[in-house]
């Protein structure tokens, strides 16, 4: 009986900790996602800005916002896309620290999920074969 119980034990603990790193594999994945998707908002405003650029200042813009225009300055559109994009620096820099910690994370969880796993698995083994 007592064997059992620890088996049960043993396979709790090993569910706990894979379902941990399933989060924490989730997460990472979210994670890249979104750096991802910041990434190609950067790049399109590099875009936008390069063709800004090779406009006179003088020139009259229309920022699409839903479904209607709005007139801007060459000026106020760079000024808007530096800002957007120092936003969207400083957010990918603030995922980039969460993947470093996320990573680490999964790194300490599967080294523990396999410590604890081969320790248990050979308590249970050395109590069993006590038991016969």
């Amino acid at each position: 009986m007592a064997a059992i119980t620890k088996l049960t034990e043993l396979e709790e603990s090993y569910r706990e900790s894979h379902q941990k790193l399933f989060d924490l594999y989730q997460l990472r994945t979210n994670n890249v996602q979104m750096a991802q998707a910041l990434e190609r908002e950067r790049r399109v405003g590099q875009i936008v800005n390069a063709e800004l650029k090779s406009l006179p200042s003088d020139n009259v813009c229309y920022k699409t916002i839903g479904k209607m225009f709005i007139q801007k300055s060459v000026d106020e559109l760079n000024e808007e896309l530096k800002k957007n994009s120092d936003f969207l620096d400083e957010e990918l820099s603030k995922l980039q620290k969460k993947r470093v910690a996320i990573q680490e994370s999964v790194e300490k969880e599967e080294g523990m999920s396999l410590h604890n796993w081969c320790h248990h698995s050979i308590s249970f083994r050395v109590h069993v074969m006590l038991i016969h």
